[in-house]
């Protein structure tokens, strides 16, 4: 069932929710920047097979959703509270989140904020810490002020919003036509908004203190995650596993879903995730 609500600051919010009947809990997808909640589509539909209940929403900025003017209002704090608050209207109470690149980075704020909430989170191609690309924004506050001046202007208002299909020649991480996709139908003062707030996104001091069970998967040939991400989130996470790709590259959810799949499925499973 697809669905729309007003976040906790007004920011409309698309998500699609779909009940299996005896699902013990729900897996909620989180996707990354520039993405939807579409990008999911052939995960949940092989959870729903498997009888897991399953929540995808597009963020704020994102796709179906509300895209805010300022940018205060892309703080990585709001997203969180966004996937608390469609959660709460819910009324679902188990779940399991699982995020891709900025999902996975929302997904650590949300372990910050609400520490005791989920049963156990899947970090799919994610940082704990800001990519290398974003150090040229991070601590530059004069230019991101004035750049913030003429991105909060009408100039950058967008009405409406996609959920644009990728074709299978398009997911190379650098495909240019996919990133003008990503950004053109996000807008661009979303996705600069968003890159601004992940440039100051450090995990560090978050990560140690989860105490849930931790699936991290990385995609060997991703050109955005350093071979050595995993492996630090591992060492910072007690109950964590690291399930690398040989061919995975950044996007993993859309170029090997079923594989995805099957590795959180068996996660769940070993994980005695109930």
């Amino acid at each position: 069932m697809k669905k729309i609500i007003e976040s906790f600051d007004g920011t409309k919010i698309f998500y699609e929710v779909h009940r299996v009947p005896k699902s013990k809990y729900f897996l909620v997808l989180l996707h990354g920047t520039g993405g939807h909640l579409s990008s999911w589509k052939k995960e949940t539909e092989a959870f729903h097979k498997k009888g897991i209940s399953t929540l995808a929403l597009d963020f704020r900025g994102h796709g179906l959703s509300g895209r805010p003017r300022r940018a205060e209002d892309y703080k990585l704090e709001s997203f969180a509270k966004d996937v608390k608050f469609v959660l709460d209207n819910e009324e679902i109470k188990d779940f399991v989140l699982v995020g891709h690149s900025l999902g996975g980075i929302i997904a650590t704020v949300f372990a910050k904020l609400y520490p005791k909430m989920a049963k156990a989170y899947i970090f799919v191609n994610s940082f704990y810490i800001s990519p290398k690309l974003n150090y040229i924004i991070k601590d530059q506050n004069r230019i991101r002020s004035v750049l913030n001046y003429f991105l909060e202007s009408e100039f950058f208002d967008k009405s409406g919003g996609a959920h644009p299909r990728v074709k299978k020649n398009q997911l190379s991480d650098l495909d240019l036509r996919r990133i003008y996709s990503d950004v053109s139908n996000t807008s661009l003062r979303s996705w600069l908004f968003v890159y601004q707030h992940i440039a100051d996104f450090d995990g560090k001091k978050i990560l140690p203190k989860i105490k849930q069970p931790v699936l991290i998967v990385k995609g060997e040939r991703d050109f955005l995650v350093g071979d050595d991400i995993p492996e630090k989130m591992h060492l910072m996470i007690k109950k964590s596993k690291i399930v690398r790709f040989s061919e995975g590259n950044h996007l993993i959810p859309l170029k090997e879903p079923l594989v995805l799949s099957k590795e959180i499925y068996n996660f769940l499973n070993r994980g005695g995730i109930k």
